[in-house]
């Protein structure tokens, strides 16, 4: 359950083919296929059955890890045995389910588990020296109002006109995401990231106006899943009041999905979501 869960949110962020799952079990009847009652939990809960999956037992592949998860505290001396190093192992307080609803106990624990890995991830793709991704998913958020395009929050005279746009430099020797400069077609890494900086962007906005600095005004917050190639992840200094802990640059984007955030509806609000829709061609969630 724990590599079908990972897998897939790894797929929704774009990082499918950036980092390879997999599993085994430190006693396993080779070859098996995944346990129905965990498919059956995986299934109910909007994940992928991994239906060529066949039971493996821990071996020196999946020792050369960079990371390697115990589900259960008891597997995690046989892994320092087999060649775990402490830095690199993590545990997961999970119990080995045989029954019903132990299934449904170590989903949710596994779950749990999973933010946790991803800000591993996050540290590991943020670190000098990972180099670029080709594609990636990321998360960013703009302000709207009716009858104009989509804005950045904080720099209201950069927009969005369309779909897909590419970045640009004030430096016409620099092809954005240039090493030492901030150039680039910025994203938050995490989404959750995302709808915290969102919030809490109008009273930057209002502290903003009280020093003086006056943006055209808005009416909505647009949050949106965006798809990024030649991707640079960095983690941004911590210099705003809510920062992220890590963020993407890249060089073209697209946008796959809209939604207006903290809204209570009504007709208004769906015309704008209408107009985004038609704008954007993509789907729009109220």
């Amino acid at each position: 359950m724990a590599a079908a869960l990972f897998a897939e949110q790894l797929r929704e962020r774009g990082l499918a083919d950036v980092v390879r799952v997999s599993s085994a079990g430190t006693v396993a009847s080779v070859g098996d296929r995944a346990d129905e009652q965990a498919c059956s939990v995986l299934c109910d809960r909007g994940y992928a059955v991994p239906a060529d999956h066949r039971a493996a037992l821990f071996g020196a592949e999946h020792a050369e890890a960079d990371l390697v998860v115990a589900l259960g505290r008891e597997h995690v001396e046989v892994l320092k045995e087999r060649g775990v190093d402490d830095d690199r192992l993590g545990y997961v307080d999970v119990r080995n389910p045989c029954f019903g609803t132990e299934f449904e106990e170590a989903f949710a624990a596994i779950e749990a588990a999973m933010p946790g890995l991803h800000e591993w991830l996050d540290g590991r793709l943020t670190a000098p020296g990972f180099g670029r991704l080709e594609t990636a998913v990321g998360f960013r958020f703009w302000t709207g109002i009716s009858g104009d395009v989509l804005r950045s929050p904080y720099h209201s005279y950069i927009s969005w006109p369309k779909k897909w746009s590419y970045a640009e430099c004030s430096d016409p020797a620099h092809m954005p995401p240039a090493p030492g400069c901030v150039c680039g077609w910025y994203a938050d890494i995490d989404v959750e990231d995302l709808i915290a900086r969102a919030r809490g962007f109008p009273t930057a906005s209002r502290l903003a106006s009280g020093l003086g600095v006056v943006d055209p005004p808005w009416t909505y917050l647009v949050v949106g899943k965006v798809e990024l190639h030649d991707v640079a992840p960095y983690r941004p200094p911590p210099t705003m009041t809510i920062s992220p802990r890590a963020e993407y640059r890249a060089r073209l984007g697209g946008i796959i999905e809209l939604g207006i955030l903290d809204t209570d509806g009504g007709p208004e609000v769906e015309a704008f979501a209408q107009e985004l829709a038609e704008r954007y061609d993509v789907e729009v969630r109220i």
